[in-house]
């Protein structure tokens, strides 16, 4: 008995048309998924951009306002070192000018220095000398017929001090030629003296006045002409 043969059916259901029209649905269903991701992720992005730019906005203000700060402060700091400067400046100046009118008072009641006798007292004498391009202001003076003493006033002297008069020494008979024969001898007068500066001043022959107390001492043992 001859076994019929099995041909292959195509089930009526999928025919061509219904083929394309399902690739067509599922085309347009990919179509609107990539739509909407394209769309999700441009919103997205311009939220990103958004809150960058907020960010960055708010940055700006911040170091504005930062910056502004700085500069108020530093301006209050200028201000303050400026206010500070010129205060530690008058009180300088003040303790400067007091000092001076303590010694020059001192040297007015006694008017004697290293043994010699003077005549005259004259206080914060300024000369200048055109043709020798000198200047030298001269804290106190005292004179006799023969003698000159120079005596520079400090608050606190240090070894500049020394410098100075030394320096007004040098210069002094140039200054006034008048006094060229005239013998010089030469003082440091201090309220307070540094660590070294009285030895010094022995050993260059300056005569050291300061106050101890109430009390005005005068050393002036190693005093020499200068």
């Amino acid at each position: 008995m001859q076994t019929p043969s099995k041909e292959p059916t195509i089930d009526p259901t999928y025919t061509f048309e219904k083929v394309w029209a399902t690739l067509d649905r599922l085309s347009e269903r990919s179509d609107k998924e990539a739509r909407e991701l394209r769309e999700q992720t441009q919103r997205m992005s311009d939220q990103f951009r958004q809150e960058l730019r907020e960010m960055s906005a708010e940055t700006d203000r911040q170091m504005r306002e930062t910056k502004a700060r700085i500069e108020e402060v530093s301006a209050n700091l200028d201000k303050g070192a400026k206010q500070m400067r010129e205060e530690i400046g008058g009180i300088g100046n003040s303790n400067g000018f007091m000092t001076e009118d303590i010694f020059l008072n001192t040297f007015n009641n006694k008017k004697e220095f290293a043994g010699y006798k003077f005549d005259i007292v004259e206080e914060n004498t300024k000369r200048y000398v055109k043709s020798e391009k000198l200047i030298n202001e001269y804290d106190i003076r005292m004179y006799n017929c023969n003698t000159v003493a120079i005596i520079e006033a400090k608050y606190r002297a240090k070894d500049s001090a020394l410098e100075q008069v030394l320096k007004k020494a040098e210069n002094f008979r140039k200054i006034f030629p008048q006094y060229e024969s005239y013998k010089l001898i030469l003082g440091i007068a201090g309220m307070s003296f540094e660590n070294g500066v009285e030895e010094k001043a022995h050993e260059l022959g300056i005569g050291v006045v300061k106050f101890v107390g109430d009390t005005a001492e005068f050393h002036t043992e190693n005093i020499k002409e200068y």
